[in-house]
């Protein structure tokens, strides 16, 4: 199978183990976008046409010139889906991708005068420079994450200088320190983790501040989100 048909899990580096990497034969994310692999670990997606001109194709999970029959009369893409929903562009402020869960995007381009705002997930008046918002990769040599500067939960994983776009999960945001996703406390509540028995407790300490505590349901009940509370059950 020469592309993977899942999307694509952001992993940190050298921490997690993905279906493009942990197979005799990597796999390609699309028709231009390679893994980059440590072993069975995934790094990353990352863009061929851009790094390797002369090799502007994924064939069996490394640039290529020449393309899969089903990727010779494809236009060559320059940006990736890494999960669902709508992601900004990387280097262009007046742009954002729209993917579904099968992987398609779609780009669309802002009016003059108009810039991607994430907050609202469609175009939004220019008012200010700062308005103007991409992921700037510092380093044009090294593997580094960059933060979107307008939204935390959004964020890059740059390439010898080219960024793919990720997305952490609800009520997340990426730490640069951890190269993680991590919950943040936005207002008081409980709220479910990943594991269904288990749930962040936000409490107010003071203005735009919040602590959390971590809890866990007893054995033989579940958290109901709908709920807010431990109930009879396993998890599903």
């Amino acid at each position: 199978v020469p592309f993977s048909s899942t999307a694509v899990s952001p992993v940190a580096l050298g921490t997690g183990v993905d279906n493009y990497c942990n197979s005799s034969t990597p796999k390609c994310y699309n028709c231009t976008f390679a893994p980059l692999c440590l072993g069975s670990y995934s790094l990353g997606p990352y863009n061929c046409a851009e790094l390797y001109p002369s090799k502007p194709y994924c064939t069996d999970g490394v640039c290529s010139n020449t393309p899969y029959p089903k990727c010779a009369n494809q236009t060559q893409n320059h940006f990736v889906c890494t999960g669902k929903g709508s992601f900004p562009d990387p280097n262009d402020c007046q742009k954002f991708h729209v993917c579904d869960a099968s992987q398609n995007q779609t780009t669309y381009t802002c009016s003059p005068n108009y810039v991607y705002s994430h907050a609202k997930k469609s175009c939004a008046r220019k008012n200010f420079t700062a308005d103007c918002a991409v992921i700037k990769c510092r380093n044009t040599t090294a593997i580094e994450y960059v933060v979107y500067p307008k939204d935390a939960n959004i964020y890059g994983l740059c390439i010898r200088g080219k960024a793919t776009v990720f997305s952490c999960g609800e009520r997340q945001e990426f730490d640069t320190n951890t190269s993680k996703c991590k919950f943040v406390c936005k207002q008081e509540g409980v709220f479910p983790r990943d594991n269904c028995r288990k749930y962040y407790e936000c409490l107010f300490v003071t203005t735009n501040r919040y602590n959390y505590l971590e809890w866990e349901c007893p054995a033989g009940t579940r958290f109901d989100d709908k709920m807010q509370a431990c109930v009879e059950g396993t998890c599903p």
